[in-house]
């Protein structure tokens, strides 16, 4: 198996990018580039909606690790020190054209939301795993978004903020707020999605 397969092997179906990973092919020639990376970026937006790409993206985890340098050269440069990685006044307006932001990616609940259906266009369901290896903060939120509708129907106060109005968007999507319980069946449609995206079955 060459290197290029090997990535492909890998490389794990993250619900909301999805089609993104599919407007990857063909561009990594350019992806070194700064320019490269800024049309990646608008490829991103194009498809999520925003551009708080995750540290760690599964579709393409540099394109991450990229935004997370530009920020950091970007504050270092606030500080009046020179960063380790070149940032031009240039680059940093053609970032802010795109609509990056420079403060610490925080996800919203909608932005989790938008998440959460585009697993479910995906799978056909909205039981994402606790360790769900191509989004792990997607399951880490569901279970939190479970822990704390428990906590409210037991008249307890919940250290997680979740108001009526996101209860019912969240029942809106489909979201069950009973322990997860992922059938055969389920699973079963699991893997057909990975043989379509991998063209095998030896996940």
């Amino acid at each position: 198996m060459d290197s290029g397969a090997a990535r492909g092997v890998t490389r794990k179906r993250n619900a909301e990018d999805s089609s993104f990973k599919s407007r990857k092919k063909g561009t990594a020639a350019r992806t070194g580039s700064f320019e490269g990376r800024c049309k990646q970026l608008i490829d991103f937006i194009d498809e999520i909606g925003h551009c708080n790409v995750p540290r760690k993206f599964s579709a393409d985890p540099s394109l991450g690790i990229w935004c997370g340098t530009m920020r950091y050269s970007y504050i270092k440069i606030q500080q009046g020190q020179t960063p380790r990685s070149n940032l031009t006044q240039d680059q940093i307006e053609r970032l802010e054209e795109i609509g990056f932001k420079w403060g610490k990616v925080m996800v919203t609940f909608e932005q989790h939301c938008r998440d959460l259906e585009a697993f479910k266009s995906e799978f056909g369901h909205c039981n994402v795993p606790y360790k769900y290896l191509a989004d792990p903060s997607l399951g880490r939120w569901c279970s939190n978004m479970r822990y704390a509708y428990n906590q409210i129907q037991q008249d307890q106060t919940s250290k997680i903020n979740l108001t009526q109005d996101q209860i019912k968007r969240l029942e809106e999507i489909g979201f069950k707020w009973g322990k997860v319980m992922v059938t055969f069946e389920q699973h079963c449609r699991d893997l057909e999605a990975f043989k379509s995206e991998f063209g095998h079955c030896n996940v």
